[in-house]
């Protein structure tokens, strides 16, 4: 799930940076650095990974589920 959305983070910055949009470019990239860490939504406040999650386009009636996806304990 985190390479997925590492995937759409690389697009956004792309698409960003294209439009010249360098509010969104700039908030992309820090989410970018985020992302480099594996445990980084263990590692954040629901509140902060829910405004990631939204960030990089996942629809509001799937953060929940793609948030429990991301910290769930591996087996």
């Amino acid at each position: 799930m985190i390479k997925k959305l590492r995937e759409i983070n690389n697009k956004l910055i792309l698409k960003y940076k294209l439009a010249n949009n360098n509010e969104q470019l700039l908030k992309q990239r820090v989410i970018n650095k985020l992302l480099q860490n594996d445990n980084c939504f263990f590692e954040m406040p629901i509140e902060t990974a829910y405004m990631i999650l939204a960030d990089l386009g996942i629809e509001k009636n799937n953060l929940k589920n793609t948030y429990l996806e991301l910290t769930k304990p591996n087996k």
